[in-house]
């Protein structure tokens, strides 16, 4: 089974049978009825730092009440010993699991690898990898190796108690990364390696929360030592070795969006990162994380990082350019009933092209392969050659000199018995003595060069002489001493060169074989990538019939084990998710825009008509009594007053409805009340107002919203919260929630007025709800709903503790104990000016 807290994101588990279950780490109940009748337990650890350990523990505890067998938890690398800011979750998590009395698994996943391939369009776009690693090494693996490890622990045996250090099995430093990246894409990735301080105020300047900025840069700080890992665990749970770096690095690099099109200029092609709106938009982490990596690549020579401000006007055009090149680089879409075309523009099919080339480089593999062959052959052949004629020359030699000791003696029948054993003895080897006693001072045999050729003076070692056509290996030797007046004996040994005939056949072979290699590897390799690229073809044939804006059907893919075609149908699967999320966010705001203009030309049409009924009487009235005037008069300024406030109101509610992410930072919330309710002193100096706040309370919110809720819970106050005696007196509370397990700001808005009747306190948060002596829009408390709701908070409406008459406005916000964190909202569906948007009911239990 799959759990999770929005369970359509687990749709595609639950087609092959996955049973898909809705939890919440917020929700200890609910996380006991998720975990009903599982055995083995999977605790991925959460995005939010803050609440980390705190709903871990909870889901431990639902797992152990739920009569799991075993759990394993996913954790960071050297959780017990590291400094970073992330590894004190990690490890209070540890010893709770291993207190829990379940069986339990550690999982300390290393760094993943899909954090530098997925911004691989960003460093091809910014032309650097930018860290403060030196030469750090990281042992990254892909969330894929991770899964299947974890897989192998819940599967098997074996492992229980067990705490697995996981990583590659190749590090890498920083600068072996970009090296990759330039050559996967065929284009310059720089490594900048910037000192820790700078580089993390680098992400302070681009707009990055402290704490992130700090794990990012601990993260990316090889020098720490905790980003690197021998032990090859994932290769030892697996069975084989997890994807290599190089590899999904040199495949990102080739699929990386405008590759090869940075040449000296700017990348072309549309980024994975410029989705407008979306992850890569500015209001999605990613728009952080380019501001990020466009001010790391902008480091001066003078060492200093230059921000978007101090860029100025430059820093404006660019991001216009980038906002035409995003629109320019929108996917066209086939019109409906056309199928694209397979090939456009004379395209060749990728199965024509593999033959193609593997027809052209089989032939010259075959005659490089031969040219080397040639060349081993012909050494082999000359130095067999060589050796036949030195060791016949051996024996002639031996010969020789017997003949010489008899030559020119009175021992004509030695003589001639000896010079007939060296002439028998020459064979195929042709003899040449030059010798004083010999008959005619020469004595031939064997075969002899013709026309005879002129030699050296000697050749101690074979040497090629040339007669006509026909050439000769040619070696001499010295077979005795010279005698007084003459030239010392001389033998010559010649042998017909053969070596060139045999050379002549190897080579006619080799080419004959090129050339029939050609056309056979040509179309072996066409059959194989025609079925190769079946795949392909299959999902091109099911893609081309997609019409978002026509039809809701979508792609379904099933694994081919291809790890392209699984990939292609992937990125496929999230541009079309991505196009139906901007889809609904664009009719998001169309119905709002909707719903305002309807919602304001119904809400206005009354003042707008009391205003004119009473202009028209001091227009046809000049002499009206000055009481009356007086009157009408005031009344003007009444329905003035109405109609400016619903119509802040009304903006108001729009812009909740339509706030995005990066609109939300960290809030000192004492500060917010404090000066909300100097407002209030000021506007209206009768009301009695005491505040009690306590400092250091944060919270992550958008300022502009929570401003707007304060100041619309004290005006309620103000305005209907008054004593017998006509005074409003108001009493405001700031403080820390009291359940440790729940961290958050608990602000409490009393007021001493005559109260709200529990079965209306649901319907009071309801637009255009107000009481008949209520000088207000009716906006004002659903604006207050609409901000909280935003917030992840609660609102209450509850009697006052002390018993007294009046009402109490109870809010409780999440709280966060550091400066700055991770920007988690989702994009909601928010629907206040609409009226479609009911406020969830609410606890009147005080915490």
């Amino acid at each position: 089974m799959a759990t999770g807290r929005d369970t359509d994101r687990l749709a595609d588990l639950a087609e092959p049978g996955v049973q898909v279950r809705q939890a919440d780490f917020a929700d200890s109940a609910g996380l006991h009825e998720a975990f009903k009748g599982a055995r083995k337990v999977l605790l991925v650890s959460t995005t939010t730092v803050v609440e980390r350990f705190d709903n871990h523990t909870r889901a431990i505890d639902a797992a152990k009440r739920a009569g799991a067998q075993r759990i394993a938890s996913t954790s960071t690398l050297n959780a017990h010993s590291a400094n970073m800011i992330l590894a004190d979750a990690h490890s209070k998590t540890e010893r709770y699991l291993r207190d829990s009395g379940v069986p339990w698994v550690v999982l300390r996943n290393g760094w993943y690898l899909d954090n530098y391939t997925s911004r691989v369009p960003l460093y091809l776009q910014t032309g650097a990898v930018a860290g403060s690693a030196g030469t750090g090494r990281v042992s990254a693996a892909s969330r894929r190796d991770y899964a299947e490890a974890a897989a192998t622990v819940l599967t098997s045996e074996g492992h229980a108690g067990s705490v697995y250090e996981l990583g590659g099995d190749t590090a890498f430093t920083l600068a072996e990364l970009a090296a990759a990246l330039s050559t996967a894409s065929d284009q310059g990735v720089v490594c900048h390696d910037l000192p820790v301080e700078q580089y993390r105020s680098g992400l302070l300047g681009a707009g990055l929360p402290a704490e992130m900025a700090v794990a990012a840069t601990e993260g990316a700080s090889g020098r720490l030592g905790h980003a690197a890992t021998a032990l090859g665990a994932i290769a030892l749970l697996q069975r084989q070795s997890p994807v290599p770096p190089r590899y999904s690095v040199h495949r990102a690099g080739t699929a990386a969006p405008g590759r090869g099109a940075r040449r000296g200029g700017r990348a072309g092609g549309r980024s994975a990162y410029a989705a407008p709106g979306g992850p890569g938009g500015p209001g999605g982490p990613l728009g952080v994380e380019t501001r990020v990596m466009t001010m790391i690549s902008s480091v001066s020579s003078d060492g200093l990082v230059r921000t978007p401000r101090d860029r100025g006007e430059h820093g404006r055009q660019g991001r216009a350019s980038a906002h035409a090149r995003r629109r320019r680089g929108h996917t066209a879409v086939a019109p409906r009933g056309r199928r694209a075309p397979a090939c456009r523009g004379g395209a060749v099919k990728l199965s024509t092209r593999i033959a193609l080339a593997v027809g052209v480089s089989v032939p010259l593999l075959v005659l490089a392969s031969g040219w080397l062959l040639l060349h081993l052959v012909t050494d082999d052949l000359r130095a067999r050659q060589d050796s036949q004629l030195r060791a016949r020359a051996t024996v002639l030699a031996k010969n020789a000199k017997a003949y010489l000791e008899v030559a020119g003696s009175d021992r004509p029948v030695m003589e001639q018995a000896r010079q007939r054993r060296l002439v028998n003895s020459a064979r195929d080897v042709g003899v040449r003595l030059t010798a004083p006693g010999a008959p005619g001072g020469t004595i031939t045999a064997g075969p002899q060069p013709d026309p005879f050729p002129s030699l050296p003076r000697s050749a101690p070692k074979p040497v090629t002489v040339t007669s006509g056509d026909t050439d000769w290996l040619a070696l001499s030797l010295r077979v005795g001493a010279a005698k007084k007046g003459s030239s010392p004996p001389n033998l010559w040994l010649f042998s017909p060169d053969t070596a060139e005939e045999e050379l002549a056949l190897v080579r006619r072979r080799v080419v004959l074989g090129a050339l029939v290699a050609a056309p056979l590897a040509g179309a072996t390799t066409w059959v194989i990538a025609t079925r190769a690229v079946l795949p392909l073809r299959r999902l091109q044939r099911r893609t081309s019939g997609l019409d978002p804006r026509a039809s809701a059907a979508r792609l379904e893919h099933t694994p081919t084990r291809i790890a392209e075609v699984d990939d292609l149908a992937y990125t496929l699967q999230t541009v079309l998710a991505r196009y139906d999320e901007q889809v609904e966010r664009t009719g998001e705001a169309l119905a709002t825009a909707r719903a305002f203009a309807a919602t304001a030309s119904h809400e206005l049409r009354t003042p707008l008509m009391s205003m004119r009924t009473n202009i028209d009487i001091l227009t046809d009235h000049p002499g009206l009594d000055p009481g009356d005037r007086a009157e009408v008069l005031e009344d003007l300024g009444r329905e003035h007053a109405r109609l400016l406030g619903l119509l802040v109101m009304l903006r108001a509610l729009a812009q909740g409805d339509l706030v995005e992410a990066d609109a939300f930072g960290s809030l000192e919330l004492a500060e917010l009340v404090d000066a909300s309710v100097s407002d209030l002193r000021r506007t209206h100096a009768g009301a009695e107002v005491s505040v009690r706040t306590t400092t250091g309370l944060l919270v992550h919110g958008w300022e502009e919203g929570l401003r707007s809720a304060v100041d619309n819970l004290l005006t309620n106050a103000w305005t209907h919260g008054r004593a017998a005696d006509g005074t409003a007196r108001i009493e405001v509370t700031l403080r820390p929630s009291r359940d440790p397990r729940e961290p958050a700001a608990v602000l409490t808005v009393d007021d001493h007025g005559p109260g709200i009747p529990p079965e209306r306190r649901e319907e009071v948060f309801q637009r255009f709800r107000r009481g008949p002596d209520s000088p207000g829009s009716g906006l004002g408390l659903t604006l207050v709903a609409q901000q909280i709701d935003l917030h992840r908070g609660r609102i209450a409406v509850l009697d006052r503790p002390d018993g007294r008459p009046g009402a109490r406005f109870e809010v409780r916000l999440p709280a966060t104990d550091v400066r700055d964190v991770e920007n988690t909202l989702p994009l909601l569906r928010r629907d206040w000016l609409t009226g479609r948007h009911r406020p969830a009911p609410t606890s009147e239990t005080q915490v």
